[in-house]
């Protein structure tokens, strides 16, 4: 069972890797792959988006995976060592 502090984390961290997808960097992305941001129609805006999504949710998971692995180690050396 995971405690309080855990799951405040996870919670923490799940917040934080949605708002780094919707930064100002994220919308202008989102942008241009609109129907209106290039000359392909909505065939490519919808094929974009569907291989965009996706690849916004792994970096996320990715960088954030390793986030907590290191703060994980560090806590373990720093921390529970004394």
């Amino acid at each position: 069972m995971l405690s309080g502090l855990e799951i405040a984390l996870a919670v923490a961290a799940l917040l934080i890797g949605l708002t780094g997808t919707w930064s100002p960097c994220g919308f202008s992305m989102i942008e241009t792959i609109g129907p209106t941001g290039h000359t392909g129609g909505r065939r490519t805006a919808v094929a974009a988006s569907l291989s965009f999504v996706p690849g916004a949710v792994a970096g996320g998971l990715l960088t954030f995976g390793a986030l907590a692995a290191l703060g994980q180690d560090l806590i373990t050396v720093f921390l529970l060592d004394d």
